[in-house]
């Protein structure tokens, strides 16, 4: 039970790792300034977003809940795209010695990079479990 808890972790984080670098060697509305150690800069920012999606977004939308039964479901982009925001802000003031994060000023552009970061991770950790 715990190792699969421990495996589970360790994938999540691998593949947001590798979506962070992705996404910051095509340069679409996210780029990672590495201060120190490449690989391991981008596993440290691959937990701190998978932390921040498993806990700030999961509360985020059971606090939304009512209003996403009023607008369909609309409001989780507006989740996503805030938890992006906050994952940024975040990186940017604690651990700004391992790297700077600079975002896209389009909010559509963020709103197709939070898409893009759904639809890769849960296609990944779908197919690598």
């Amino acid at each position: 039970m715990m190792f699969r808890l421990l495996k589970e972790l360790i994938l999540a984080v691998v593949i947001n790792a590798g979506i962070l670098y992705g996404l910051n060697y095509y340069h679409f509305a996210l780029e990672i300034n590495v201060q120190t150690g490449g690989l391991k800069t981008f596993l440290i920012l691959g937990f701190i977003l998978w932390i921040v999606n498993f806990v700030l977004r999961k509360i985020l939308h059971m606090l939304a809940l009512p209003l996403r039964v009023l607008t369909f479901g609309l409001i989780s982009f507006v989740i996503n795209v805030g938890v992006i925001y906050f994952f940024g802000w975040f990186v940017n003031t604690y651990y700004h010695d391992l790297a700077t994060i600079t975002l896209s000023e389009s909010y559509f552009k963020i709103l197709i990079l939070s898409f893009v970061i759904t639809f890769v991770y849960s296609f990944l950790y779908k197919l690598l479990k």
